[in-house]
This record gives C-alpha cells, structure tokens and sequence, in this order.
C-alpha cells in the first residue's frame, strides 16, 4: 500500500497476442474482460471507452448512494459518457474532455430530493472525476525480464561446427 493510501485497487493486464489483452479485474463484483483489437477499433478509441466507463460507473453508483441516503429510488437510471480527444502539449493524443450525461426517473414527488443529491455530485463528484480533476499521476515502474537469447544454431547439426568449417 502506498504511503497516504486508504485502499488499494490492483488490476492486471495481460498481452495474449497482436494487440489482444485480458483485464483481470480481481474482484466477484466484474468479471475478466478480453480486449480484440482490430484497426478500426484503435478510430473508435477502446482505451478512451473503457476511461469513459469508469467515470459512468463510479458516477452512477456515487448517485445512487445519494439518493439512498435521501430514501428516493430510482425508477430509471442511464448513463451516456463522451470522451473527446484532442492534442496534449507533446502532439500526443489526449483525453480533452468527458461529457457525462445522466438520464434518470424519479417519482415526482422526490424530485426536490434528487435536485439535492445533483448539488452534491456537481460540487463532489465521484472519485473517478475528482481523481481526473486533480490530475492523477501515473507512475511508470518497468519490471524487466530478460528471455533467453535466441540460439541461433539449434537447428544446425551437432557433427557441423558452429562456424560451419564442416561443410
């Protein structure tokens, strides 16, 4: 656990082949994910799909806390996460934007409650928008490991010298 840290989240991500992952989430809440790329699908931006999901997941589950809080249930909940891209400083691309739109029913008679609970998530956000909003830092640490060299002669003959002075 790092220093000032109240909790922990380990995901881990494994390269099967080409541009194939495996997200191995461990957790019973959601299940493993395998990520199959193809070119097409690095235009419509998987990476940028799965930071928008995050942020409507950790959203829609900070909103319902609310509303439980406030004894309102939801009769319809949904919502719509837009990432829009641009270029950072470097020319790289860049996550610019998350336009978040949530769809959600309430008995009418609950509405001033839910006005109440949007008020707190303007102000609060969830912990994945105030995490993006004060710019998490990503520390890459590389863990090396080195494969055997390739020998290139295995397949030469025994009796044949390495140089190929038996020929």
């Amino acid at each position: 656990m790092q220093e000032n840290s109240l909790l922990d989240s380990t995901i881990e991500l494994e390269h099967i082949e080409n541009e194939d992952f495996k997200v191995k989430f461990r957790s019973n809440a959601i299940n493993d994910i395998t990520i199959t790329l193809s070119s097409q699908d690095f235009k419509e931006g998987i990476a940028e799909k799965l930071l928008a999901a995050s942020v409507a997941y950790c959203t829609g589950i900070f909103l319902l806390s609310l509303l439980k809080k406030v004894r309102v249930k939801a009769t319809a909940l949904k919502l719509i996460a837009d990432a829009s891209l641009g270029r950072g400083e470097h020319g790289l691309g860049v996550v610019n934007n998350i336009k978040l739109r949530i769809q959600i029913e309430v008995p009418a008679e609950d509405v001033h409650l839910l006005k109440r609970c949007e008020k707190i998530l303007q102000k609060y956000g969830c912990l994945i928008g105030r995490s993006l909003e004060n710019g998490i830092k990503v520390n890459y640490i590389f863990e090396e490991k080195r494969s055997a060299p390739k020998n290139i002669y295995s397949n030469v003959p025994e009796d044949m010298g390495r140089d190929g002075d038996n020929i």
